[in-house]
């Protein structure tokens, strides 16, 4: 709505409320408001025709509050076909989704927020083609959907790690009857994204026997000494080689930035259980771990 056009709605609905007031009775006020809306009507402004429907919806009857809904369905506005038959609850609504369907894609999610029991599949080829990852994403997660296939190829085409790492855990906990083939273009995708630490968290969290060892390459070439710690103690299938790559990595680093890890990191405070799991990395013989940090410090840690 142009800033000219809500002004001038707000100065007739600010009239007619002075008049509406100075009303004395019941019958003058039926009078005065049909006289208004057959002026209103006339202009059929969409706008106007649903401020003025909100504010005097009582002494219209049902057929001039029908004849206001038309002109917004008319001029194919989807934001008041939204708003239009939540506020009358009018029976042909399928009317008003055709128009937020023909219209821009960002009402659709909007739409079946304001009408939960609406077949949400209705929009579905709308969302997959015109929405973006993001409107993809909250459109399988919040929906009641039975094709999620061209949502999921949408979000891995155009969507980012996180947002494929969330179709994927979304899916998982709220899509019942799904299969990999449903998600396979997200995993790829969150392969080829390169996220050490979503990939990571895919394979501690689903435990797929699929593609373990891409996996495994994406946590090992981030060169991730915690990354990498914590997929050589968690991995699924514990294959020594894809074993072996995590190993690499943590041999790459010294005894001090693991033990680094283990306090700042995963709160390891107890120094033996330290030294249990470094002496799995590292010969440490009858040798102290490292140079411990000075007392001061490791102190105020165990404080904490």
């Amino acid at each position: 709505m142009e800033i000219k056009q809500k002004q001038m709605i707000e100065e007739l609905m600010k009239i007619a409320k002075q008049k509406f007031n100075q009303c004395s009775n019941l019958e003058e006020k039926k009078s005065l408001v049909n006289e208004y809306y057959n002026k209103i009507i006339n202009k059929k402004d969409e706008y106007l025709c649903f401020e003025f429907a909100k504010e005097y919806s009582r002494f219209l009857t049902k057929e001039k509050v029908n004849k206001i809904g038309n002109i917004i369905l008319e001029k194919k506005n989807s934001y008041l076909s939204i708003l239009f038959p939540k506020y009358f609850k009018t029976e042909n609504l399928e009317h008003f989704a055709s128009v937020v369907k023909e219209g821009p894609v960002f009402y659709v999610i909007p739409f079946l927020y304001a009408f939960p029991n609406f077949d949400a599949n209705y929009f579905a080829q709308k969302m997959a083609k015109e929405g973006s990852a993001e409107q993809n994403l909250k459109y399988v997660l919040e929906n009641d959907i039975s094709f999620m296939l061209p949502h999921s190829i949408k979000i891995a085409k155009d969507g980012d790690a996180q947002q494929n790492f969330d179709l994927i855990l979304g899916v998982d906990c709220f899509v019942e009857n799904y299969s990999y083939n449903d998600i396979k273009a997200n995993v790829n995708s969150l392969i080829m994204s390169g996220d050490p630490g979503l990939n990571l968290e895919y394979v501690l969290v689903f435990k797929p026997k699929r593609n373990l060892e891409k996996h495994a390459k994406v946590i090992a070439d981030s060169d991730d000494l915690l990354l990498n710690f914590l997929a050589c103690e968690n991995w699924p299938n514990r294959d020594p080689l894809e074993l072996s790559v995590f190993t690499k990595v943590i041999h790459s680093h010294s005894i001090q930035e693991l033990e680094n890890r283990l306090i700042f990191n995963l709160r390891i405070l107890d120094k033996n259980f330290r030294k249990s799991i470094i002496s799995k990395y590292f010969d440490i013989g009858d040798k102290k771990i490292i140079q411990n940090f000075n007392k001061d410090t490791e102190q105020d840690i165990e404080k904490e």
